[in-house]
């Protein structure tokens, strides 16, 4: 597992069952939701409008091949990543960071990506080899965060995000990741 240098007292707390019993309420994850419509962060981030309630965000967060996790720095919760589309060795990440942590989330993002890449199975092989995601061309803070964060655009994809409150496809940019150790 990478060590975090960089941000002190930086947590990722999964989302699971263990025993039979998630690690967080639903109320809890339900709050993470409400935090986004406060920072006016939830349509942008679902804009294919597939989550617009916090009982959708529940529900998504519950699904089987969702991989969710809390950020919190000392103590305090900041944001969330999850992945879902895992095929193979690759996945597809998502995260929010809440509006209190925007701008202070580089060092953030590059940890949170390297942990998730690290991860292994009990016969020592990883679990991921590669992160992709596609980004809106209109949501440049999004775009800067992931060159920052150690992605590397691969090129413009010709109507492959669905904006629903547009009703229309849109471009995106396609990005990926991969462990610090493996780029060339």
């Amino acid at each position: 597992m990478p060590e975090n240098k960089k941000v002190e007292n930086f947590e990722m707390i999964p989302y699971a069952k263990h025993d039979g019993v998630r690690t967080l309420t639903d109320s809890f994850i339900m709050g993470l939701f409400d935090r986004m419509e406060k920072d006016d962060t939830a349509r942008i981030v679902f804009y294919d409008k597939c989550v617009t309630t916090r009982e959708q965000f529940l529900t998504v967060m519950k699904k089987p091949s969702t991989y969710l996790w809390v950020l919190k720095v000392k103590g305090d919760v900041v944001g969330m990543c999850w992945m879902n589309n895992v095929i193979n060795k690759s996945a597809v990440p998502h995260w929010c960071m809440f509006k209190e942590y925007w701008g202070k989330s580089v060092d953030i993002g590059i940890y949170m990506h390297e942990y998730i890449l690290h991860l292994k199975k009990p016969n020592g092989e990883y679990f991921l080899d590669v992160l992709t995601g596609l980004v809106a061309p209109w949501n440049k803070k999004m775009r800067g965060f992931c060159n920052k964060i150690g992605g590397v655009e691969v090129g413009l994809v010709p109507k492959i995000i669905w904006n629903g409150y547009k009703n229309q496809s849109e471009d995106g940019i396609y990005f990926y990741y991969i462990r610090q150790e493996d780029r060339p």
